[in-house]
């Protein structure tokens, strides 16, 4: 009974295991609209939630932010656009994310993702 169970645990979890790497349909972000009070309170927040997620941040312009991840050999870059009406992330390249114009590695969608969610969070509108 013990065997029985152990064998069934371990295969779930090696499912659970494959079907996590395996690639996904890209998440976009274009014009989400948001009520924030000023550009640098946006611009705030998406730096707090880019450093959570290791994310480096470069200035491109004054409401433009290039976005920099490097994590166990893979690498990615993306551009966040924001002012205190609205937002766009948009994917600019990456190695090692098996991107193929239309899907990605999961660990993309889950880093824009998270920054979109902190965003819409914090200044979506209701």
């Amino acid at each position: 009974m013990v065997k029985r169970i152990l064998l069934l645990f371990t295969s779930v979890l090696i499912s659970l295991l494959v079907t996590g790497c395996q690639v996904q349909p890209m998440h976009m972000y274009k014009h989400i609209p948001i009520n924030a009070d000023s550009d640098s309170e946006v611009r705030k927040q998406i730096e707090i939630l880019c450093d959570y997620q290791y994310v480096r941040l470069r200035d491109e312009d004054e409401h433009t932010l290039l976005a920099f991840n490097q994590r166990k050999g893979a690498s990615l870059k993306f551009r966040i656009q924001y002012s205190k009406d609205e937002f766009s992330i948009d994917y600019l390249d990456s190695s090692g994310y098996r991107y193929n114009g239309e899907t990605i590695h999961p660990r993309y969608n889950w880093i824009v993702d998270y920054i979109a969610k902190g965003l819409n969070d914090r200044f979506g509108i209701k």
